[in-house]
């Protein structure tokens, strides 16, 4: 009998360092486990601090490049500012031009009017006068004499019509360069 309760016993305690044993490469198991958990872990915290610094240093870039982007910005407004004040002021020097050329061309019709006047005069008063000095001789008669004075008249009024047309695009184009002075001097301001 003697075998027959230390039987159960050394079964119980076989079975008991089995559990043991188990227990043990659980125990290792799990600390192995454990372990890598804690290094991938430590990766994933490495890796996430790597990607958060990265982040922050693009958000910092991001923050140069639109800053500079602005600075750009500016700068082109400021330019196309300046670019349209020099446009002002070339349009009014063009209209000064313009209106130089215009009072030019005015004062030579106006010259050419008073030439006209003097060819007028002297063909009308040849016209009343030479039946005067010539008394017999009849050329005065002849309608090609009066065509000569209507070629001076006609001469006379297209030389005045042009000394007018051109006073008017000369004031005119005065006018403009003012204006556009006007402008530059008010945009300016």
């Amino acid at each position: 009998m003697s075998k027959s309760y230390k039987q159960p016993y050394q079964e119980a305690v076989k079975e008991s360092q089995q559990k043991d044993t188990e227990i043990s490469g659980l125990k290792s198991q799990f600390s192995e486990l454990d372990g890598k958990f804690n290094t991938q872990s430590t990766l994933h915290a490495q890796e996430k601090a790597d990607f958060e610094a990265k982040i922050v240093e693009l958000e910092g870039k991001i923050t140069d490049l639109e800053k500079r982007k602005n600075d750009i910005e500016d700068k082109n407004t400021e330019l196309s500012e300046q670019l349209r004040k020099k446009e002002l002021s070339r349009f009014a020097s063009e209209y000064e031009k313009q209106e130089k050329d215009y009072a030019d061309q005015q004062v030579l019709w106006f010259k050419l009017s008073l030439w006209a006047t003097g060819l007028l005069t002297i063909s009308v008063a040849g016209s009343i006068i030479a039946p005067i000095f010539l008394g017999n001789k009849q050329w005065y008669q002849e309608p090609g004499f009066y065509l000569l004075n209507l070629i001076f008249i006609t001469l006379f009024i297209y030389a005045l019509n042009q000394h007018s047309h051109l006073g008017n695009l000369r004031i005119d184009y005065a006018n403009r360069k003012i204006l556009a002075q006007s402008y530059q001097y008010i945009i300016e301001d």
